[in-house]
């Protein structure tokens, strides 16, 4: 006993899964490794440090694991919520369990726990029949009036689209927590009913902060940011603490982003006293996904003059990322990368190095962005995909198909994005034949249906390479089952004009015309096809039917690197001396060159 009571002291004050390693090894070693109660311990704290494979392995080593055993693993599988495959893991054991103990763990609480856990894990599963089957063995043990039981299965129903079930559970409860009220009412804000979620947020006896946030959240979601500020201004009236309300601030700030007011956003952000990584992740966000990419720099700079009081995580990054890939300034992308350097690998995770491999390859270092991809251990599709599409718009078709057969080879499975890369890349180098071979395995040999924009990836490849006759056949013949969108005729309608094809172009135009009316580009293309025929009358019936419309074609832009400073200015608009004389410069390499401007394009 003084034993046990050494081992669990030990298992409880052990700061990493190398320590507890090391417990195990004695466990085994003096004959305690089929001790139930000892290994549960292990098998808790493994789990909490989210070493699970060394927690299976504890527990697969044990001859016949109790109750409290089985139930560690199947929690510890749960909380991997994020995982996939960890929560498939959570119902398979879960059904290894109920196999070898069945009913002879009816009352026992853990039971209730397991039954709560795989409740969990069916839920991020969004496994509606194996829920329901949970649900099942809920009422046969007689679990169904434990209120651990009856919450995850309200949440469980409601993720899974049937809010009515989930409140026909809701009203059989006899005893209502306020997670239980919370959960159904977030419930109902995720399905986008506010007007019942409200109903309930009026009746519920109390109120957590959690609360407050859902219903904020949710008004947001649906573009009611009126309702939204009234309940902000009545949680503010309630005297909450500044700091908890970080998180609700954080929430009006997103909804005011999704609603396109950065003014509002950004002037909540300015009034609060105290401010999280999470409402700085909101803000440099907001500003990126408006296009304010200075702005998003400038704050993130802002938010490194802060000091260790608040860090940037791997969502800052991601954001920030972004925006430096837009602005497409090396300078800029030297600096973001010198600060992650600067900080080890701690911001580093396959969705920040997806997007330090899309910057470096729009601010046209492909290069760099291969160094990056090969420096990453942990690659998944992706990762890879994005490292194609890399290569495949730099025109470096073979280093993309390397790229692919590697994937292959690290036995990752292409999926159909993937493939949208693979035959872009396949177009942008000329290689037909090999795109076509690998629309066809797409289909064969891994049973993925071809998608418009797949379709679109072969007609753009055919027209590049002249053969516009078949690239109008795919669309006529062949694709009849999948209708055509936008970008499968402007591929076949770009081929036309550089091959001078009036016939099909025309075809190509007249569907442009119906399905994108307000894409000024298409007339542009069709009017160029019509110019270059000398077809003068169809040229003016283009430019009477955009006047008709008032569709008009947005002025050409252009962006230029000056000291870090990245600076926009349209044609025939440039005010700025600096400019003109870069222009200028410009002008006498290219003349320099031998370059003479091409007189066909439209202005």
């Amino acid at each position: 006993m003084m034993e046990e009571d050494r081992i669990i002291r030990l298992v409880s004050q052990s700061k990493d899964a190398r320590q507890l390693k090391k417990i195990h090894a004695h466990l085994v070693v003096n004959g305690q490794s089929q001790n139930n109660f000892l290994i549960t311990k292990l098998v808790r704290v493994f789990t909490a440090f989210s070493d699970l494979r060394h927690a299976r392995a504890a527990i697969d080593s044990v001859h016949n694991p109790n109750i409290y055993l089985w139930t560690a693993m199947i929690r510890g599988y749960s909380q991997q919520s994020t995982s996939q495959s960890c929560c498939r893991e959570a119902v398979v054991m879960y059904a290894q369990m109920h196999r070898r103990i069945g009913s002879a763990v009816v009352g026992n609480q853990a039971l209730t726990f397991a039954l709560s856990s795989v409740l969990k894990a069916c839920t991020s599963l969004m496994a509606l029949k194996l829920g329901m089957q949970i649900h099942g063995n809920v009422v046969k043990y007689g679990c169904d009036e434990e209120i651990l039981i009856q919450t995850p299965l309200i949440d469980f129903y409601a993720k899974c689209g049937l809010v009515e079930d989930a409140r026909q559970l809701f009203d059989r409860m006899t005893v209502r927590d306020i997670q239980a009220w919370n959960t159904m009412i977030a419930g109902y804000a995720m399905s986008g009913n506010m007007d019942a979620a409200r109903s309930l947020f009026q009746e519920m006896p109390e109120r957590n902060l959690f609360t407050w946030e859902v219903m904020v959240t949710g008004y947001a979601n649906v573009g009611r940011m009126d309702y939204a500020k009234e309940i902000f201004d009545d949680l503010n009236s309630c005297q909450w603490e500044m700091n908890v309300n970080a998180v609700i601030y954080t929430a009006m700030i997103i909804g005011y982003s999704k609603c396109g007011d950065i003014v509002a956003a950004r002037s909540l952000f300015d009034g609060m006293v105290e401010r999280d990584t999470a409402s700085w992740n909101a803000m440099i966000s907001a500003y990126s996904k408006v296009g304010l990419f200075d702005e998003s720099l400038d704050l993130f700079r802002l938010m490194l003059k802060m000091g260790r009081d608040v860090e940037p995580n791997h969502t800052t990054i991601a954001s920030v990322v972004t925006a430096c890939a837009q602005l497409g300034s090396i300078e800029l992308a030297q600096w973001i990368k010198d600060y992650i350097d600067s900080r080890g690998s701690e911001l580093l995770n396959s969705h920040t190095v997806t997007a330090l491999i899309d910057m470096h390859a729009k601010c046209g270092d492909p290069d760099m962005a291969y160094k990056v991809f090969k420096s990453w251990k942990d690659k998944d599709l992706v990762c890879y995909s994005s490292m194609i599409s890399v290569f495949g718009m730099h025109g470096r078709g073979m280093e993309a198909l390397k790229i692919f057969s590697q994937m292959k080879e690290d036995g990752l499975k292409p999926d159909s994005v993937c493939f949208i890369v693979v035959l872009s890349a396949c177009s942008h180098a000329g290689f037909v034949d090999e795109g076509c071979q690998y629309f066809k395995s797409m289909q064969n040999d891994y049973s993925i249906s071809p998608t418009a924009d797949h379709y679109m990836c072969l007609v753009d490849m055919l027209g590049r390479a002249g053969r516009i006759s078949e690239a109008y056949r795919i669309i006529v013949d062949v694709m009849p089952l999948v209708k055509p969108h936008g970008g499968v005729w402007g591929a076949l309608l770009s081929a036309c004009r550089v091959y001078h094809n009036v016939e099909v172009g025309e075809v190509a135009g007249k569907h442009l015309l119906e399905i994108e009316p307000n894409n000024a580009g298409n007339y542009v293309l069709l009017s160029n096809i019509y110019a270059k025929a000398q077809m003068w009358d169809e040229v003016a019936k283009v430019r009477a039917l955009m006047k008709e419309r008032g569709i008009k074609k947005p002025p050409a832009a252009s962006w230029i690197e000056v000291n870090g400073k990245t600076h926009k200015f349209l044609t025939r608009d440039v005010q700025d001396h600096g400019m003109e004389m870069i222009m200028q410069v410009l002008a006498l390499e290219l003349k320099a060159q031998g370059y003479l401007p091409g007189m066909e394009s439209e202005d």
